[in-house]
């Protein structure tokens, strides 16, 4: 399981985006566009980029114009594959001084 240690930047809609920084301190990058969820867990955002690797996960999860993210459509996508923060909620607009979004 990849464990979120640090997140770096979150939130967007078309597409919603994450970047963090696992236990092991590796990059992770989520991204939800189109209706595809997909994320890719690389030694650094510098290493994926020069490799251009594909993503370690992909699926479809919405309709073809979908990426605004709710917490309620993709979690339950990714709660078996990555542990996030307690309490963090995935939202495409996070309420500024929102606590369940760390």
């Amino acid at each position: 399981m990849i464990v979120i240690k640090k997140l770096i930047s979150y939130g967007g809609a078309c597409p919603y985006q994450l970047e963090a920084i696992t236990e092991d301190n590796k990059w992770l990058y989520i991204r939800y566009r189109w209706g595809i969820i997909s994320y890719v867990l690389a030694d650094s955002y510098e290493s994926w980029m020069k490799e251009l690797s594909d993503y370690t996960y992909r699926e479809k999860i919405g309709s073809e114009y979908d990426g605004y993210a709710t917490h309620d459509l993709i979690f339950p996508f990714l709660c078996d594959r990555i542990r996030f923060p307690e309490g963090f909620r995935i939202e495409s607009f996070p309420e500024k001084n929102n606590e369940s979004n760390l």
